[in-house]
């Protein structure tokens, strides 16, 4: 239980003194311990009398700036221990306790040292850390530790080699404070006069000096991640384009593979991206984090993009001479048989003569085709033959003497469906 008792007037000032100077015992034979402890419910001063006192008295002293110490009012509580709060204090600022059992003729003072007055924060976004964390002249991140938390967090102790990364995918303010700090050698004592009882006779008094308390918050925002940024994908053409200054992985089911740094600006087949042994996986792009000091930037968001290997066509024949030995028998040839035929057949002129070749698509998807001496690049021309077409797509023969044969299952935009992998069908040579 906790009463105030105010002392005033000349009537309580006299049972005051008596009190006050009544008993015979010193102060450090009744207070046995005094310290500031920091709990759930913050910092306290924690006072410890001895087991046979029944009451501790707590006053708040002021003191001018001669050193001169006076406490008016009194807050006493039952038993031979005492938890103050020290909530309301203003921590910028000296303050001053005197502590009493009945069985000491003087009270005990104790000072709280005014914390930093002024605090300052700078975070740099590219290391997610706190780069720089000032009370008033001092540097907090030489000390081995400061504190911060959000708006709806409990007190969290870091170091500047604390990574707050976590605050940058939705953005943050944090509240930082600087930690408590002990009295420098031989400065853990203070000289004051007590004037309490009567200001023409001032009683000599050395206060303890305890640590300070936690400075006043100051206020971190952390900026929200940018946006991942746009990519190119042509799902049509097989190909995905990435901006300078992009940083792109593979992640698969099972592994993240390493990031790496993109400067081109050229389409690439999506293909490329796909880690060996792996069949599918995400493609996660980002903008790469700026190191420019104060104008630091974290990497943005990932953008991702579903890749898979492509899958080749099943081939059930190549196109060469042994396929239609002469232009007159126009034989046909079934190139792919799933879901339906593609069929290949040599076209000739009014004198019989093999001038040309005639795909006709009988499936039920749509396929790419083109002819490239190698395996086509993302800079390939192809053209497209559609699902289940009549009508025979003919190849001039000047055509048929670029290169192979390729096809491919043809990619689908409105579906994000890739194109499949390009099959070569070998080279066609027009009978004689």
């Amino acid at each position: 239980m906790k009463i105030k008792r105010v002392v005033q007037g000349t009537a309580l000032a006299a049972l005051a003194a008596a009190a006050w100077m009544g008993a015979g015992s010193d102060a450090s034979a009744a207070i046995t311990d005094v310290d500031i402890v920091n709990g759930d419910t913050g910092y306290k001063l924690s006072i410890e009398a001895a087991s046979s006192d029944v009451e501790i008295a707590v006053g708040v002293a002021t003191v001018n700036k001669n050193k001169e110490a006076k406490v008016t009012v009194w807050d006493v509580y039952d038993g031979n221990s005492a938890t103050v709060d020290l909530s309301k204090l203003n921590v910028a600022k000296d303050n001053y306790f005197a502590v009493k059992t009945n069985d000491m003729a003087t009270p005990a003072f104790y000072k709280i040292p005014a914390a930093a007055k002024k605090v300052k924060a700078k975070y740099d976004a590219a290391s997610a850390k706190v780069s720089e964390f000032t009370a008033d002249s001092a540097d907090v991140l030489k000390d081995t530790e400061f504190q911060y938390r959000t708006v709806n967090s409990d007190w969290v102790s870091a170091t500047k080699d604390t990574n707050l990364s976590q605050f940058q995918y939705q953005g943050a303010t944090l509240y930082l404070r600087r930690m408590p700090v002990a009295p420098e050698a031989g400065k853990d004592t203070e000289a004051i006069k007590d004037i309490t009882i009567n200001k023409k006779s001032p009683v000599d008094v050395i206060a303890t000096v305890l640590s300070t308390l936690p400075t006043k918050e100051v206020k971190l925002n952390i900026a929200k991640q940018a946006k991942g940024p746009s990519v190119a994908v042509d799902y049509v053409k097989g190909t995905v384009k990435l901006k300078a200054n992009t940083e792109y992985r593979f992640v698969s089911a099972t592994q993240r593979y390493a990031a790496t740094s993109n400067s081109a600006v050229d389409a690439v087949m999506a293909e490329t991206f796909i880690q060996a042994n792996e069949v599918k996986g995400v493609l996660e792009v980002r903008t790469a984090a700026v190191t420019n000091g104060t104008k630091s930037k974290c990497a943005s968001k990932w953008t991702r993009v579903d890749i898979e290997k492509p899958v080749a066509l099943s081939a059930s024949a190549t196109i060469d001479n042994a396929d239609c030995s002469t232009a007159t028998t126009a034989s046909t040839i079934d190139l792919v048989t799933t879901g339906g035929a593609l069929k290949a057949q040599f076209t000739v002129d009014k004198q019989k003569k093999a001038n040309g070749l005639a795909l006709t698509n009988g499936t039920k998807i749509s396929l790419d085709y083109c002819f490239s001496a190698d395996k086509p690049s993302a800079a390939t021309k192809f053209k497209v033959m559609k699902a289940s077409a009549t009508k025979p797509v003919n190849i001039k023969s000047a055509d048929l003497a670029t290169g192979n044969l390729y096809i491919r299952v043809s990619g689908v935009k409105a579906d994000k469906k890739w194109a499949g992998e390009w099959t070569s069908f070998g080279k066609v040579t027009l009978p004689n």
